[in-house]
């Protein structure tokens, strides 16, 4: 019986080393197969470089008193900035609004646009992750909205990548919770192309939305960004001058010179009151705030341009994880005990007559 145990347990571990020892299923299907990635993402503009661009220096902000005297002269002038921004925001009685659920899991990254126009939000963690975003913003006017939804993983999609969104919708946006519908089916992933061998798979889906609001007049006159011939060096100084209001630890011009944005986000999301901006505005001012030695504000660097809507906005974004290419350290005790990366998302554009490129 003793040696008909050990006969046992020598067959059990021969499997076992000959189980280890086979290929692996996913490189033996498609190792030397897959496309390049790169290749999909036909709205990144290839970089020809500019001399002196961007500044390559990690810049400490900390806590230092001179900093936060920076800090605190700004913070003196937010409160007037917001008064007059506040008086531009119109204040709708029907307040409709639209958000995207979203559930990713595995190493899937996802992307998304809704009429050209990319969320601020890039769907690129690479964990499980949840999330219920508002649209409003995005949404230029009534009609048919056309939501593109960009699935991607350099190693190929598989089984293990799970991805779910659906739109949902509210008639009134104080009674969303307890008044959601879902406008469109939810859409997941086919089966044909988790095979490890597709890289990159996308689809688009529509869906009608009324909005008291049309915006559309802006983009439609603006520049056509293709046109500009040094584009890449304005965009480079743009993003630097933003860069540096993070290391003045600016807030006050970070808002103004994102007013327009602001304006939009507030008003289309129904907060048409001052003191309510303000309030929320207020909330939480850790991004920008002098609190922690390890406070630094990193370089533009491995980042790629991005064009959208027709030529009329441009953003540079990481290669990799596609998220905004500006990138701060925050520290906020509300999310987590140490530092942590933060990256700011800006689209760019030039608005009729204008000469410099602002914040859309």
């Amino acid at each position: 019986n003793m040696m008909a145990k050990k006969l046992i347990w020598a067959g059990m571990i021969l499997v076992v080393l000959m189980a280890c020892q086979q290929p692996r299923k996913k490189a033996e299907v498609y190792s030397g197969e897959l496309p390049v990635l790169e290749d999909h993402f036909t709205e990144v503009v290839p970089l020809k470089g500019v001399d002196g661009l961007p500044d390559t220096n990690v810049v400490v902000v900390g806590d230092a008193p001179e900093k936060q005297k920076q800090y605190a002269a700004s913070l003196k002038k937010l409160d007037g900035l917001i008064a007059e921004i506040a008086q531009e925001v119109d204040d709708y009685e029907d307040q409709p609004v639209y958000w995207v659920d979203i559930h990713s899991g595995g190493l899937v990254k996802t992307l998304l646009e809704l009429n050209g126009i990319p969320f601020s939000y890039a769907y690129t963690t690479r964990y499980n992750e949840y999330r219920v975003d508002l649209i409003n913003p995005l949404i230029e006017k009534s009609g048919e909205q056309q939501l593109k939804i960009r699935v991607f993983h350099d190693r190929g999609l598989d089984e293990g990548d799970y991805f779910f969104l659906r739109v949902g919708y509210a008639p009134d946006i104080r009674q969303r919770e307890s008044q959601p519908q879902y406008l469109t089916d939810s859409i997941k992933v086919p089966a044909y192309a988790q095979d490890w061998l597709t890289v990159y798979w996308d689809t688009t889906i529509t869906f009608q939305a009324q909005v008291p609001w049309d915006y559309s007049e802006r983009l439609a006159r603006a520049t056509d960004l293709r046109t500009l011939p040094n584009l890449e060096e304005q965009v480079l100084k743009k993003y630097e001058q933003l860069r540096q209001n993070f290391i003045d630890c600016d807030v006050t011009e970070i808002v103004k010179q994102s007013a327009g944005k602001v304006k939009r986000e507030y008003e289309t999301n129904y907060i048409a009151s001052g003191a309510l901006m303000l309030n929320d505005i207020k909330r939480d001012l850790t991004i920008y705030a002098p609190n922690h030695p390890d406070k630094v504000v990193y370089p533009i660097s491995y980042y790629e341009l991005a064009l959208y809507k027709d030529g009329k906005l441009v953003q540079l974004r990481g290669r990799e994880n596609k998220k905004g290419a500006l990138r701060t350290v925050e520290y906020n005790t509300n999310f987590q005990e140490d530092p942590f990366d933060v990256n700011h998302n800006f689209l760019l554009y030039l608005p009729e007559g204008a000469t410099e490129l602002q914040v859309y």
